[in-house]
Order: C-alpha cells, then structure tokens, then sequence
C-alpha cells in the first residue's frame, strides 16, 4: 500500500515531518495494530518522541502531544531513527515518483490535509484512490 500526504496548506519541513509521523499512527489505528515500530529518517521527531529532545516552539509542542496522545493507544510502540541513506523505503518512493512504466496501473491512496492536525478546528481530509502507472 502507498500512501501519498498532500499539503493544502503551508508547512516547515519539522511540520510536514509530524504530519506524516501522524498519518502514520491514524492509518495504523484505523487497520488494528497494536504494537508499532515507527522508523523514520527524521532524527528530529524521534529524538522528541524518546523524550531526549525538548520542543521550543508551541506549534511543535503540539504536534509532538498529539503523537503521544495517538502512541498511547498502542499496547506498544518503539520509535527508530533510519538515516536517510539507509532508508530504502524512502528511496523507491522518490523513484516511483519519478519514473513511469506503461501499461501497468496501480492504486495510490492520496489524502490532502486541508489544514494542520494541530489546528482548533479539527483537519477535514479528503482520500481519494489514484490510478497511476507503474513506475
């Protein structure tokens, strides 16, 4: 399964990190799982998570309560920090993106966040299934 975040409003890349961190959680609440290992190439959102790093900024501050208000709903959870160069997964997205088979399709599951996770009102999130080439 591919799922594919697009930003309908403006986020920094710490932001943009969060968002997917917590996308992450809600899809992995949504299909039952109850221990989760999050592994990521974001250094920051790891360090934050364990503790071994302090937010600064309220927005931050934020997102970082609500990934741990999500975590806590999982018997367990383990956060690890993948370097970006080890990050396989990470790599063949940015290449699926950016090459094209003809005559295969596959289904990419795309929600856009039309606001940020953090915000008063809660995000309305449109997902839609995209037919796309193999790639």
């Amino acid at each position: 399964m591919v799922v594919s975040l697009k930003f309908a409003h403006s986020a920094t890349n710490n932001q943009a990190e969060y968002e997917t961190c917590i996308a992450g959680l809600n899809l992995a609440l949504e299909m039952g799982a109850k221990n989760l290992k999050l592994h990521t190439d974001s250094q920051l959102v790891v360090t934050q998570i364990r503790g071994e790093a302090q937010t600064k900024e309220l927005g931050m501050q934020k997102y970082l309560a609500l990934v741990r208000e999500k975590i806590k709903l999982f018997e367990s959870f383990k956060a690890t920090h993948v370097s970006r160069d080890q990050n396989t997964r990470a790599g063949i997205m940015e290449r699926l993106a950016s090459t094209r088979n003809n005559g295969v399709t596959h289904y990419v599951i795309q929600e856009t966040l039309e606001r940020p996770n953090i915000a008063e009102k809660a995000s309305i999130c449109t997902t839609t299934m995209v037919p796309t080439e193999k790639t």
